[in-house]
């Protein structure tokens, strides 16, 4: 199994951004006992791969403020 987050960061999330990362969070702990691999795009005015296809028991199991910063455009 191959889990794509693509996760929206445009300044419009701004105010839903604790939202986003309690949701984000629990769906990382979630992963971690099904094996596969996870990769973590984020688009605004452009789309960024942070992680490209990474052994889920690998991948971050949170994410915070410092690491989704919502700005710019879509």
């Amino acid at each position: 199994m191959h889990t794509i987050l693509l996760l929206d960061a445009s300044a419009s999330m701004k105010r839903k951004k604790q939202a986003v990362l309690a949701a984000i969070n629990d769906m990382l702990r979630g992963l971690s006992d099904e094996g596969g691999f996870f990769s973590l795009l984020s688009f605004n005015a452009e789309l960024m791969m942070h992680l490209e296809r990474v052994p889920i028991v690998e991948a971050p199991k949170q994410l915070d403020e410092t690491t989704y910063q919502p700005d710019g455009s879509t």
